[in-house]
């Protein structure tokens, strides 16, 4: 009977049902590793090619706005003349492209190559006008860097990547079903410069696959190689999965152009269900060119996959080869910022933050503003004041950091005003939206103009707590009798008749009180 619903699953995915996992024999380890019987035969083996669009004002051999600035633009209004693979027109390689491979590979620990060269890879795609692609097949411009990513075992793994190369984007092909299945080819994105960033199949899961894209697309967003967005085409994803036995290699397939961290994820664990089914039935795995149907989670096939004698690959007889000097790689390692685990460290160690709360700084970019906010050895209240406050009012209003009108000085001024007790933290979020609405006085102008300083006269607040106590006599015999947990409701009620009621003073002031029954 087992080996009945084995067969039926491998049935059902082979035709591209998105079966549910429960409804096969093979289960997963917290939804990501093969067990028993499985594990002991199979074990999954990943590889990723990250495609990840350059940072750059034009194309990767042409004068054309580049697909980062055409973003939006009409179709075909882009193209410069050589992109279009017009007869006559030879390439001019764009140095800053090779300056932000040189980032990118000194932000893995990587070697830059001194001598590197381009190479045509051929096949024939309608939006590929020239017939080939100029890559960096035989001798790439970066080699033998890593990253290090989490495991779910709570340590790390690892993941050696083994080269990135240059290399130009095709264009676009725009499918119209309701125009007669009509194609139209827009060549805006053709011969974009492009990172393809290739790494060894060292990882094991697709939590550990998400893990390195979502570093590597943090990572390359902070050296400024790439801006990242996934969902607008500037960084895809192939991801080659095999089922290996303990004695002899699986059968790769590749899945083509994954746009965003969660779909890489589904899109392995659909594939390792979808190998592990055929091989359980005694079916055997072919290698293909496979794409992932987020909306139905499955991964479909869609032609078998090439070998390297199909492309044709030679060397690009109108590129010289590119000659990197060490004083170009120290001019490059001299502009790069200092790198996000490097930085998450600092800043636990000399401001006291907590990790989770370093990550963040450090995630959201924000970090050289609270270094500027914070001082060291005293950074949590400037961190919590950051990422809860400041972010949420610039995530409400859908606005960056940049240009933000609450400077660092101007928050690290009413940051001064709470520590000092002038003003209370109600009192300072209500000054904070007023600073970032436009109000450009000082922090204390401000606090001083609406009267929003804190109420420390020891004679008033005395009085308050009087008139409270008066009122709740059953609460203040609850805290006679040892019940501290409603100290804090009378405390609120006196915060409540009086809000710039100092209510440190006002906690001393009620705990004199009630130390003893009246």
């Amino acid at each position: 009977m087992q080996h009945l619903a084995s067969c039926r699953r491998a049935a059902a995915i082979a035709a591209g049902h998105n079966c549910s996992v429960s409804q096969w024999p093979i289960r997963s380890l917290q939804r990501r590793t093969l067990t028993a019987p499985a594990a002991a035969s199979w074990q999954p083996v990943i590889g990723l090619e990250v495609h990840a669009h350059l940072a750059t004002n034009s194309k990767l051999f042409s004068d054309a706005a580049a697909a980062a600035e055409a973003a939006g633009a009409p179709a075909n209004t882009t193209v410069a003349m050589f992109d279009a693979a017009l007869p006559g027109t030879l390439p001019v390689l764009n140095a800053a492209s090779v300056d932000l491979a040189i980032r990118a590979g000194l932000a893995v620990q990587a070697t830059v190559n001194r001598r590197s060269s381009f190479d045509r890879k051929h096949y024939f795609y309608p939006d590929l006008p020239h017939g080939f692609q100029i890559t960096q097949y035989y001798a790439p411009v970066v080699s033998n860097g890593h990253l290090d990513v989490p495991t779910a075992a709570g340590g790390t793994r690892r993941i050696r990547i083994a080269r990135m190369q240059l290399e130009l984007d095709s264009g676009k092909s725009q499918h119209y079903e309701q125009h007669g299945g009509q194609t139209l080819i827009d060549l805006n994105r053709a011969g974009a410069g492009m990172l393809e960033i290739v790494s060894e199949p060292d990882i094991r899961s697709s939590d550990e696959a998400a893990a390195y894209v979502k570093k590597l697309q943090h990572l390359l967003r902070h050296v400024g190689v790439c801006h990242g967005n996934m969902e607008l085409g500037e960084m895809r994803v192939d991801v080659n999965v095999s089922l290996n036995r303990t004695d002899q290699p699986g059968v790769r397939c590749e899945i083509k152009n994954i746009n965003s961290v969660r779909n890489v994820a589904r899109a392995i664990e659909h594939e390792i269900e979808r190998q592990a089914a055929l091989l359980l039935s005694g079916q055997k795995i072919f290698r293909e060119t496979r794409a992932f149907d987020a909306a139905r989670g499955v991964t479909v096939p869609m032609r078998s996959k090439e070998d390297e004698v199909d492309y044709r690959f030679m060397p690009e007889p109108d590129l010289p080869v590119l000659i990197i000097t060490e004083s170009r790689i120290e001019t490059a390692r001299g502009g790069m910022p200092e790198l996000p685990d490097v930085l998450r460290s600092r800043l636990q160690s000399e401001y006291g933050l907590l990790p989770a709360d370093a990550a963040l700084l450090v995630d959201q970019h924000v970090a050289g503003y609270f270094e500027q906010v914070a001082r060291p050895g005293d950074g949590k209240r400037a961190a919590a004041w950051i990422l809860n406050d400041l972010l949420g009012l610039l995530n409400e209003h859908g606005e960056e950091l940049q240009g933000c009108p609450v400077t660092p000085t101007r928050l690290r001024d009413l940051l001064d005003l709470i520590d000092t007790g002038y003003i209370s933290n109600a009192a300072a979020k209500q000054v904070l939206h007023l600073m970032y609405s436009g109000n450009r006085e000082a922090p204390r102008a401000i606090v001083d103009s609406l009267a929003l300083a804190m109420n420390s006269a020891e004679d008033q607040l005395a009085s308050l707590c009087d008139d409270v106590c008066a009122k709740h006599p059953d609460s203040v015999r609850k805290v006679q009798a040892g019940n501290l947990r409603v100290l804090s409701f009378l405390v609120g009620q006196v915060m409540k008749s009086c809000p710039s009621a100092n209510p440190a003073l006002v906690t001393t002031e009620m705990k004199k009180r009630l130390t003893a029954p009246s």
